[in-house]
């Protein structure tokens, strides 16, 4: 009787998973094969960049081209911003898990606020940070007689820098969990033979560490 109710359990979880995760992807999947009720890969094909153009005309006319694909858009902003993530999140994530220092209590609960605050409040504070006249970058730039910079209309690089800073805190959520499974003793270990710090890092830490970078970095290509 206990087994039953575990298949029963086990068969009902299948079946939540699959109305409500598995069938909208299909249908989502399905939509872009269908054209009128036939099948047809217009969609695909009409989304996908046109590569030829490189061949058919000079190589940087046509690199321009395919810079006007939404499709080639969205994968480079995904790239760059997943790169520009990374860059932030893991060392803030070292440096929570590895340090003691004073306030760290109220830093590490400062990084979740882009994941807490509602969208127009993070809007309006980009917007204070980064405007190009009145932004407080700008004015600190102004301070040490650097020109300043137009961030919230540059276009590529704008969007870039929002996003960073907008989906940050999942990447570093998940570089954190990560870290605080890796077996110290590995690390004191590598210590004890002379390793310096920054080889333990990248030798035993990184590699350790990898799976859940991944998993965090794959959520921020996603989403972004």
């Amino acid at each position: 009787m206990r087994f039953r109710r575990r298949y029963i359990l086990y068969g009902l979880c299948l079946a939540f998973l699959a109305v409500f995760l598995v069938l909208p992807i299909v249908m989502a999947i399905r939509g872009g094969f269908v054209d009128q009720g036939r099948p047809s890969g217009y969609w695909v094909w009409r989304e996908l960049p046109d590569v030829s153009v490189l061949w058919r005309m000079n190589f940087w006319q046509g690199l321009d081209r395919l810079a006007d694909n939404a499709l080639f858009n969205a994968l480079k902003v995904a790239v760059l911003v997943t790169a520009g993530v990374l860059l932030l999140a893991v060392p803030l994530a070292v440096l929570s898990d590895r340090y003691q220092f004073r306030g760290k209590n109220l830093s590490s609960a400062l990084l979740m606020v882009p994941m807490i605050l509602p969208p127009f409040v993070g809007a309006l504070a980009m917007r204070q940070i980064l405007a190009r006249e009145s932004g407080s970058i700008n004015l600190l730039m102004a301070m040490i007689g650097l020109p300043k910079l137009d961030f919230l209309g540059s276009g590529l690089p704008g969007v870039v820098i929002l996003e960073v800073l907008h989906l940050y805190p999942i990447l570093y959520l998940n570089a954190v969990a990560a870290l605080a499974n890796v077996d110290p003793t590995l690390v004191e270990a590598a210590r004890g033979l002379g390793a310096s710090r920054w080889t333990v890092f990248r030798r035993i830490v990184l590699p350790l560490i990898r799976p859940g970078l991944f998993a965090g970095g794959t959520i921020v290509f996603i989403w972004s």
